[in-house]
């Protein structure tokens, strides 16, 4: 940032609601609908190994701060 501070993020984690941005909301008939699009499954086929690493750091902050030591010591 112009002061000298670094901001980090976002992340891109699974949504499991529409509008759903809180870290625990969840809707069945979303889930239902994402996972019935066929898109669905090319895109986690392709990235699953990623989807997987960021979900691990936005609900476990240690691992999280590992990955941004790498680009801000």
């Amino acid at each position: 940032m112009i002061d000298g501070t670094v901001t980090v993020g976002p992340n891109a984690v699974m949504a499991w609601k529409r509008e759903g941005y809180g870290r625990f909301n969840i809707n069945l008939r979303d889930i239902r609908e994402m996972v019935t699009f066929s898109g669905f499954w090319r895109v986690i086929k392709s990235n699953i190994e990623t989807g997987l690493i960021e979900t691990k750091n936005s609900l476990w902050k240690p691992g999280y701060l590992q990955l941004v030591q790498k680009y801000c010591p």
